[in-house]
């Protein structure tokens, strides 16, 4: 049975995970005044491709080589070092090609903020949103004594009522706080990015996100497998989006005040109804 404050945990969480990043797009498109809609989308792709269709299938398959779980539990601190970094080129390569190829036109501090949100939305919509979705459904299915009938293999029934029964309350909820915590990661390496490829200093935005971003994902995970309390992590996941925060602020100013995304012809024609 999952208790009724898991559920309202979950439907938090849920809530937090699909809304908040919608938010952000409107407040966006209020506050700038401009079209925020495609940087947006281009950094939602910039996600996309490199994680969901390319680094998340390559690890699974790499879960099917010979050796690989040996290795992974002989070497977990190496493994998760790996899957840190590997995120991290896979995510700053995504943001590299958008904003090179993609929306080289437009670069701007306002397309900065548009792309890290559309990057970070579509990571929290995809990752946690749909996995909430599914928590919930099961959830719904378990206490209605239904879940047997969709799953029958015993094993994989016994280990998601355990996932969803033995997992603490508060931890339901804490991975909706987390995604807006990352989401402000997200759209401050964005800008970064942006602020380093407009001064002709591309490779050291790189590297500089690469190592933020690889760093923030290694601690996470190392903090949790020592047995840190979700409190703590959620803490130091907190201090580092307040940072992200006042960074994005700060970096502003060294931005161009009257920098405006540009607008190719095509969409102008559009917007003026030709």
């Amino acid at each position: 049975m999952v208790s009724a404050i898991t559920i309202i945990y979950m439907v938090i969480t849920l809530l937090l995970s699909v809304l908040v990043p919608v938010l952000i797009l409107v407040l966006l498109r209020i506050k700038a005044g401009k079209n925020v809609y495609v940087p947006w989308l281009a950094g939602a792709l910039g996600f996309f491709v490199p994680q969901m269709i390319i680094r998340i299938p390559l690890l699974q398959l790499a879960g099917y080589l010979p050796g690989f779980m040996g290795f992974v539990e002989n070497n977990l601190y190496m493994y998760f070092a790996f899957l840190a970094v590997s995120a991290a080129v896979f995510e700053t390569a995504g943001r590299l090609i958008v904003f090179k190829i993609v929306l080289k036109h437009r670069l701007s501090y306002v397309t900065g903020l548009s792309a890290g949100a559309g990057h970070g939305a579509i990571e929290s919509i995809l990752i946690i949103g749909m996995t909430y979705v599914n928590n919930l459904v099961f959830s719904i299915l378990l206490n209605n004594d239904l879940l047997s009938v969709i799953i029958k293999d015993k094993s994989t029934l016994d280990g998601l009522i355990q996932s969803l029964t033995g997992t603490s309350s508060e931890l339901f909820l804490m991975a909706g706080l987390e995604r807006i915590f990352t989401m402000a990661l997200h759209i401050c390496l964005s800008v970064i990015l942006v602020y380093f490829i407009l001064k002709s200093r591309t490779i050291l935005g790189v590297i500089l996100v690469l190592i933020i971003h690889a760093a923030v994902d290694f601690a996470a995970v190392v903090l949790q497998y020592n047995g840190w309390s979700p409190l703590l992590i959620e803490g130091s996941l907190f201090a580092v989006a307040v940072i992200s925060v006042i960074t994005v602020v700060w970096i502003r100013k060294y931005f161009k005040v009257d920098e405006e995304i540009y607008e190719e012809p095509a969409e102008a024609a559009v917007r003026e109804g030709y």
